[in-house]
């Protein structure tokens, strides 16, 4: 029985309702799950979404802080005179590399070096003195006191027989007494030059006191000490460079009387840093010892470093503080005052289980990820790797056809070369991940494990319980470089190695099944 015709308004909202309906059949009565998911999902008519997916990876994970700057070098200082006198001779020019102790220029100086001489006479004399006194008499010494103290006995007794001969003579009357007395005389200077004698050979043969030996080794000390004064004096009329690093200006002219900080030249240091602003939020991330790659505009080249010093006071207008990376090498196109970049390895994870960032969805403000809880894809039947994508193996070039007027409809378009189907279906859940490093490809996360498959493309009208057919595997790297996930790193992941971080690898945009 025909139904009565309606306002010519009324076909149209029942057709509009019809087509929302016929849509919504034709999806199988999807849900949708949140905003922004990129790619599109693709229902067959079995009421099976066809999504692609990727394999959770337990590899590594560095968190990297950048910053920018410029170089600069670690000091510049001012070569001055040390004492007043004639500039004599300058040895550099301006440009000119040095090295540590190398000449600048040296002061005119007519005494020193007979000051030099005296002085050096001065203390050999005083070491010998003390040598000999600690070495002893020699043999020959001690065979000379002998024989000085054999020569006074001999003398003394010749003494004492004269003078008993002037005894006996003036007895008799035959020897006056001025005689007798000059003989005594004699006879008491014998005995006195024999007890010197014999006095001597004690000495030389027994060890000095030590109140002599102390004298003498004063005497050393003092000589070397004027000796090491009147070097010091005349070292100052040598300028040397304190260090390595390249001559920046020669103010000073040969001729010229100089005074105590009058500059000869101006050195800059060649080892170069580089110095940016930290902000206070970033000051509780970065600790000397942290490793961190320069790279300055004019090259593509970067730089291996590391930081070094962060200023313990900041900057009161911009509340910021200086930190200073070292550079390990110095190439010579390396310039002070060009500006550079930064990247600072603030925390290492490992391990650290990796996911696509696509793969990640936000419901209610929860992120998640759709998890294939029996997947119909294995390592088997993973053939092709292209465009940073894994793809089935099945070799089904076109989606599964189905006959017309039965609500199906039938696929035609073939997918791109290498992105190949698999035949069976899998069940999905969602489950509660924290994601805390991105690249903005690449996310680390905790929640689920490695080797978990998840959902990475087509999950705009998935809801937990669907079915889903695998249609292409997305590869995910083993290493990310990636900064932290709203600001902070909260998840409780391990500490990781210490391993140089590889490039943070860009995941290509797969489109959804068609």
């Amino acid at each position: 029985m025909s139904k009565p015709r309606l306002p010519w308004l009324i076909p149209i909202g029942v057709g509009v309702v019809l087509i929302v309906v016929v849509a919504t059949a034709a999806f199988g009565g999807s849900h949708l799950v949140g905003a922004g998911h990129k790619g599109k999902s693709h229902r067959f008519a079995t009421g099976i979404t066809a999504v692609e997916a990727a394999r959770a990876v337990t590899g590594s994970a560095t968190s990297n802080l950048s910053i920018s700057g410029s170089i600069a070098a670690t000091s510049e200082l001012s070569i001055t005179a040390a004492t007043s006198a004639r500039l004599s001779t300058v040895y550099v020019t301006p440009s000119e590399q040095v090295v540590k102790g190398q000449t600048i220029a040296t002061l005119y100086n007519p005494t020193a070096a007979s000051q030099l001489a005296q002085a050096q006479a001065a203390l050999a004399t005083a070491e010998a003195k003390l040598q000999a006194a600690e070495a002893g008499p020699t043999p020959q010494e001690i065979a000379l006191d002998q024989a000085n103290v054999e020569k006074a006995q001999a003398a003394l007794n010749g003494a004492q027989q004269a003078y008993q001969s002037e005894v006996d003579l003036y007895d008799q009357g035959k020897a006056t007494e001025q005689e007798l007395t000059q003989a005594y005389n004699s006879l008491t200077e014998a005995k006195a030059a024999l007890a010197a004698a014999q006095a001597q050979a004690a000495l030389d043969s027994s060890p000095p006191p030590s109140t002599s030996l102390t004298v003498l080794k004063d005497g050393v000390i003092e000589a070397s000490a004027a000796l090491a004064s009147l070097k010091a004096t005349l070292a100052e009329d040598t300028i040397t460079a304190p260090f390595s690093g390249t001559i920046t200006s020669v103010p000073a002219t040969p001729g010229e009387m100089v005074s105590p900080g009058t500059t000869i030249a101006t050195i800059q240091s060649d080892q170069l840093v580089m110095e940016g602003p930290l902000s206070e939020q970033d000051l509780a991330l970065v600790n000397i010892g942290d490793s961190a790659t320069v790279t300055i505009p004019v090259s593509n080249d970067p730089l291996v470093g590391r930081v070094t010093s962060v200023a313990p006071s900041g900057n009161p207008s911009s509340l910021t503080f200086t930190v200073t990376i070292s550079l390990q090498d110095q190439p010579s196109w390396v310039k002070s005052g060009e500006s550079a970049l930064a990247s600072i390895v603030t925390k290492r994870f490992s391990p650290a289980v990796l996911v696509p960032a696509s793969a990640i969805v936000n419901i209610n403000g929860h992120p998640q990820v759709f998890v294939i809880t029996n997947p119909a894809t294995s390592d088997t039947n993973i053939a092709n790797t292209k465009s940073g994508r894994v793809t089935t193996s099945k070799k089904s070039g076109t989606l599964p056809k189905h006959k017309k007027g039965h609500g199906e409809h039938k696929h035609s378009k073939k997918r791109s070369s290498g992105a190949q189907t698999s035949t069976k279906s899998s069940t999905i859940k969602l489950v509660n991940v924290t994601p805390s490093l991105s690249n903005g490809s690449i996310t680390m996360v905790t929640g689920i494990t490695g080797g978990t498959e998840v959902v990475a493309v087509g999950q705009t009208y998935l809801a937990p319980g669907d079915k889903v057919r695998v249609t292409g595997m997305i590869s995910v790297p083993s290493s990310l470089v990636g900064t932290a996930v709203g600001g902070a790193l909260t998840a409780p992941v391990a500490a990781a190695s210490t391993g140089t971080p590889l490039p943070s690898t860009t995941l290509k945009g797969a489109k959804g099944a068609k």
